[in-house]
C-alpha cells in the first residue's frame, strides 16, 4: 500500500579510534531498507525504517565484512510527485568483524548513530 516503501542504499563513515591502535576506520555498506509511512499524502509524513545488509570495516590496512543493520525515524516533506526532502535520525551497527592478523588481530562491532539531511527522487510509477 501506499504506507509502505523499499529503497537500496550503499553508504560511507569514518570514525576516529582511540585507544591502542588509534587512527581511522571506515565502513562502507550496501542495505535494503523497508519503510513504514504514517500520513503518506500529507505535507509532513512521518516514517519508521530498518534495514539489512552487508558492512566493510577498514582499520588501517586491514579489513573485515560482516552483517549490518540499520534503524531510522524521521519526517519527509514532498516537494513534488517525486522529489522529497527529509530529516532522518540512524542508527547503524555490524556483527562482530576482525581486524589484523596475529597477536594484534582483535574483535569490533562498528555503530553509528547519525542525523541525516537529504533529498529522495522517486523512479518508477
Amino acid at each position: 500500500g501506499p504506507n509502505f516503501r523499499a529503497e537500496a542504499e550503499i553508504n560511507y563513515q569514518t570514525a576516529s579510534i582511540k585507544g591502542p591502535r588509534e587512527g581511522q576506520m571506515r565502513t562502507f555498506g550496501g542495505f535494503a531498507n523497508g519503510y513504514y509511512q504514517f500520513n503518506p499524502e500529507g505535507a509532513w509524513r512521518p516514517f519508521l525504517g530498518a534495514g539489512v545488509g552487508v558492512a566493510r570495516v577498514k582499520v588501517h590496512r586491514e579489513r573485515d565484512a560482516g552483517f549490518a543493520y540499520q534503524l531510522k525515524a524521521g519526517i519527509a516533506h514532498p516537494f513534488s510527485d517525486r522529489v522529497s526532502g527529509e530529516l532522518a535520525y540512524r542508527f547503524m551497527q555490524t556483527s562482530n568483524v576482525r581486524v589484523g592478523m596475529g597477536p594484534s588481530a582483535f574483535d569490533c562491532k562498528y555503530h553509528d548513530q547519525a542525523l541525516v539531511m537529504g533529498v529522495r527522487y522517486k523512479l518508477g510509477s
